[in-house]
């Protein structure tokens, strides 16, 4: 499995959690629900930035003529991190689902720009053995255990 496609299938499982939260913030009416379900999303989303950070950034960095494209990804990560904090430490119910509502928001906005740029990116620059390389060491992190395909033909 290539990194690229392990990153965007964590994307697809973080959007529909994105929706749980949603729907959860707009019906409940003690800020301490909220603020437990961010701590999960917080981990979750902290977790996914820095698998990016420490596996497909430094693969793909020596491709890159400038790290604006670098930067850009890691102050997104950084601002994720910050506005769910602010869920964490809201005292008021409204506020907590402004914040969430914000950094739901965000994260999509952040999610369509990796998709759209920095992963087809890597899947240009990097061969596919290095790809696939950095899939494995993601896979090693997250505690799957991948089958190669050829095991799976009749």
């Amino acid at each position: 499995m290539r990194i690229t496609d392990a990153l965007r299938g964590e994307h697809g499982a973080y959007c529909g959690l994105f929706d749980q939260v949603n729907s959860l913030v707009d019906e409940v009416e003690i800020i301490s629900q909220i603020q437990n379900a961010t701590i999960a999303l917080n981990a979750e989303i902290v977790s996914h930035g820095k698998l990016e950070e420490t596996l497909l950034i430094p693969a793909l960095r020596p491709h890159l003529e400038d790290d604006r494209l670098v930067t850009a990804m890691r102050d997104e990560h950084t601002r994720m991190e910050q506005s769910l904090e602010k869920v964490e430490d809201a005292q008021d119910l409204q506020d907590a689902v402004d914040w969430i509502h914000y950094c739901i928001g965000f994260a999509r906005e952040h999610f369509r720009k990796e998709e759209e740029f920095l992963f087809p990116l890597a899947d240009e620059m990097l061969s596919e053995g290095e790809l696939a390389r950095l899939g494995h060491a993601w896979a090693e992190v997250r505690g799957v255990s991948l089958v190669p395909l050829r095991t799976l033909a009749p």
